[in-house]
């Protein structure tokens, strides 16, 4: 989960009562930081980084154990060799002149971290799942990798049992294969919360293999989102008997029939429910589906947010008076 400023960084990144540890925030050029010289956590904000004078370099950052750097523009190397007890890492929406290396030389030296949040421009460094063992929480982008690369990274992402928290960006045009691998590796998790599979939908729509009907996902998971993988209908890892705990759930779904209604109706603790249709306007699968609800039905009890993209809904009572009828179908 992104920090959008570093306001939001005190809730992650707490500073200890004892007297050495000390938080620091850099905000612009000009931004004051603290005159303690022993720190273990920094947050940096639109700021330039340096290699060579940026004002860290004359405190003690061996026992660093957080370091964000939130819109900042880096200029060489500044996670240190000498980090070695690096826990948290977050760069969101920095740059640098030179891409390749810019995620080089952030991940080189990757400690034992537990929560790693990289955007889109931070290359994958070679060997990166054995040298990162403890992870609890990973945001990473495969869109820069090559197919192979990013069927391998896929691959390996079940060595990380620990994950609670998963985001990978750049989830398209994955094909058959790789994306068996990727549901292996989520297969592997032990105890996930929350998983993230994004992409940006202009860059394409990969339709989902037969692999995703024999999915078993943890039943801990709380927050499911899969942008750019196309359902040809609710799939059937969407269960209320195997997901329990879910309470927020994201998807692209070309079809809707009873069967799937009543499967997301069935969730015993969704809250939030966002149903995309991806082709507008196509001639396949006009006709509505409609549930007939009756007295002792229970369906959507905890629903707070309902959005559909593409969809029309209509939910009317029956002529007996003791039942209603859901409808749904594709928006003309």
């Amino acid at each position: 989960m992104p920090v959008n400023s570093l306001k939001d960084a005190p809730r992650l990144l707490e500073t200890d009562v004892s007297g050495e540890e000390n938080f620091i925030t850099i905000s612009n050029e000009d931004g004051g930081t603290s005159s303690r010289h022993k720190v273990h956590r920094i947050a940096h904000q639109n700021r330039i980084l340096l290699d060579q004078s940026h004002p860290d370099s004359h405190r003690d950052i061996t026992q660093l154990r957080s370091l964000v750097a939130l819109g900042c523009d880096i200029h060489g190397l500044v996670l240190h060799p000498s980090i070695k007890l690096l826990r948290v890492l977050a760069l969101e929406r920095c740059t640098s002149p030179d891409i390749q290396e810019y995620g080089r030389h952030w991940l080189e030296h990757l400690g034992t971290l537990v929560h790693l949040r990289c955007d889109e421009y931070t290359k994958v460094p070679d060997g990166f799942h054995q040298k990162v063992t403890s992870l609890e929480e990973l945001q990473i982008s495969v869109r820069m990798l090559s197919f192979e690369s990013k069927r391998q990274f896929l691959k390996e992402l079940g060595n990380h049992s620990l994950l609670r928290v998963l985001c990978v960006i750049g989830t398209v045009r994955l094909d058959e294969s790789v994306q068996a691998e990727l549901l292996k590796s989520l297969g592997n998790l032990q105890e996930p919360e929350h998983l993230d599979l994004d992409c940006n939908l202009l860059s394409g729509i990969t339709p989902t293999s037969t692999e995703w009907d024999k999915a078993v996902l943890s039943e801990h998971l709380r927050h499911l989102y899969i942008e750019g993988f196309r359902f040809p209908r609710v799939s059937s890892f969407i269960d209320p008997t195997l997901l329990p705990n879910l309470c927020y759930l994201e998807l692209c779904v070309d079809h809707m029939d009873e069967a799937g209604l009543r499967a997301l109706g069935g969730l015993p603790d969704l809250r939030y429910l966002c149903i995309r249709l991806v082709d507008y306007g196509t001639t396949s699968y006009k006709q509505a589906a409609v549930v007939n609800i009756a007295a002792h039905d229970v369906l959507f009890l905890k629903l707070r947010s309902l959005k559909l993209y593409g969809w029309m809904v209509q939910l009317a009572t029956n002529d007996d008076s003791t039942s209603a009828s859901l409808s749904i179908w594709r928006e003309e």
